[in-house]
């Protein structure tokens, strides 16, 4: 923890996914190291050493703080170790045989280039803040995290990586051009975590499917990144893989579904690609083989994909995001995606409702505790035709929804339900919101734990008006 600043608020999965690459963590009862890492985060957390800062929609912790204090003993402690070195910090044993080295914020560039220069056998290089200079390293890389601000200065130096830092398990960057990361990639045959950001439409080396330690793929790119499919003489199951996000254009063909039978977070989009009529090319209804995915975002946005109104997801998908193009015509899947029973997070964006209705029945949607409609104009009602609608909702969030003229007045008997968000959405449909406040105060008092925020883009005094202790109105 002392790796980060002073205040900071440290995302879970970064840390979660240092300490695999760091090697720190045993495989244990089955469990994923992924799995081990967030228990042992807990524990940390249950002992009031690591605080939470954020939760997420469903609950999960997002992100961390650590006290000051507790931090200064980090820093004191990893300097009589020799843990790690914080550039521009003294090393009071020197820095010549430290294996880790943190780049932090306001590090001055000469400083970083004289430490770096002076750590022949540096496994770990660690910047959350700035830019990494371009020197040779250590033949004995193992984690270069630096993707968030700066671009890695020389492209070569990224291609050496790819040639020579065989022992490379994080890589986590920024670059000006994809070729760079994918030269002489296969040799980096230990690694577990690619993760970079690219503005450049580029397609990996097939070699890709060939790297079986492979746990973590994220591409952060206003490009496309396309994956091709694997060759059948392959035989390499990525038993390992749990996460493949911003893949564009994927294809999952019942040969890719086998090699990724534990894929746990899943997000792909899909762009209009000439020449392709097929409305099985992309073969999407093969996502309900992926018997293990929990998380799955699909983008949709240029070309119409049809085969999308015949998917069929997995039983154990807890989280979905669909962002459509205006065209996609939601009643034809909500069915399909209310009959999930583990489904906790939802996401609906843009698409349209061709009655400009949802009328909601008994059963669906049993464990949804989040739910965000984005952007769709044309829903006009929404209905419900039981009280038995939503039964552990916590979170609604309506944004950009100014045609919408109601909000079932069920919502309001949900036990757990905490929040409702109103952005930019119409009077009626905050009208309707207040009426369920004004309910539940009439039944609990003004103490209840329900709360209604509501954003509007300009001054609104009959909204306005409407504020209160549990109906918060704010202007943007």
């Amino acid at each position: 923890m002392g790796v980060f600043e002073e205040d900071d608020s440290v995302r879970v999965s970064t840390l979660v996914k240092l300490w695999v690459s760091e090697g720190f963590l045993k495989p244990m009862n089955g469990k994923s190291l992924e799995t081990i890492a967030i228990e042992f985060l807990k524990d940390l957390i249950d002992r009031n050493l690591i605080l939470v800062d954020k939760v997420g929609s469903t609950g999960n912790i997002k992100f961390v703080k650590i006290h000051d204090l507790l931090r200064d003993l980090c820093l004191n402690q990893s300097k009589k170790d020799g843990f790690y070195h914080v550039i521009g910090q003294h090393a009071p044993r020197g820095i010549s045989s430290l294996r880790r080295v943190v780049i932090s914020r306001n590090a001055p560039m000469m400083e970083v280039l004289d430490d770096l220069q002076s750590m022949p056998r540096a496994r770990s290089i660690i910047s959350e803040y700035g830019r990494i200079p371009c020197i040779k390293y250590s033949r004995l890389l193992r984690t270069l995290h630096a993707y968030k601000f700066h671009y890695f200065g020389d492209e070569s130096l990224i291609k050496s990586l790819a040639s020579q830092y065989v022992n490379l398990r994080h890589l986590a960057v920024r670059v000006g051009s994809m070729s760079s990361i994918f030269t002489s990639f296969t040799r980096l045959w230990n690694l577990h975590i690619l993760i970079v950001s690219c503005f450049e439409m580029f397609t990996a080396p097939a070699d890709i499917w060939r790297m079986p330690q492979l746990r973590h793929i994220e591409m952060i790119t206003g490009g496309r990144f396309y994956l091709p499919e694997p060759s059948s003489d392959d035989v390499v199951v990525m038993e390992n893989l749990l996460v493949l996000v911003g893949i564009a254009n994927f294809k999952c063909s019942e040969e890719v579904v086998k090699r990724i039978p534990n894929i746990k977070k899943f997000g792909i989009n899909y762009f209009c690609r000439r020449g392709i009529e097929q409305d099985d090319y992309y073969c999407l209804n093969n996502i309900k083989c992926l018997c293990k995915l929990e998380s799955l975002r699909v983008d949709c946005w240029d070309d119409f994909v049809a085969s999308l109104y015949a998917l069929t997801f997995p039983q154990s998908l807890k989280k979905l995001t669909l962002d459509m193009n205006d065209y996609f015509q939601w009643e034809k899947l909500l069915e399909k995606i209310g009959a999930l029973p583990f489904l906790e997070k939802f996401k609906l964006w843009y698409g349209c409702f061709g009655t400009g209705k949802w009328e909601m029945v008994e059963g669906q949607f049993p464990s949804l505790k989040y739910l965000e409609l984005h952007s769709c104009p044309s829903l006009q009602h929404w209905t419900a035709e039981s009280n038995s609608i939503f039964p552990r909702l916590e979170k609604l969030h309506l944004d950009d929804m100014r045609q919408l003229k109601e909000i079932p007045t069920q919502i309001g008997d949900i036990l757990t339900l905490q929040k409702i968000w109103l952005e930019n959405c119409g009077e009626s449909a905050v009208m309707c919101a207040k009426e369920i406040v004004e309910e539940q105060v009439e039944l609990q008092g003004e103490d209840l734990p329900f709360r209604v925020k509501v954003w509007l883009p300009r001054e609104n005094e009959a909204v306005q008006s409407l504020a209160g202790p549990n109906f918060e109105v704010y202007v943007y």
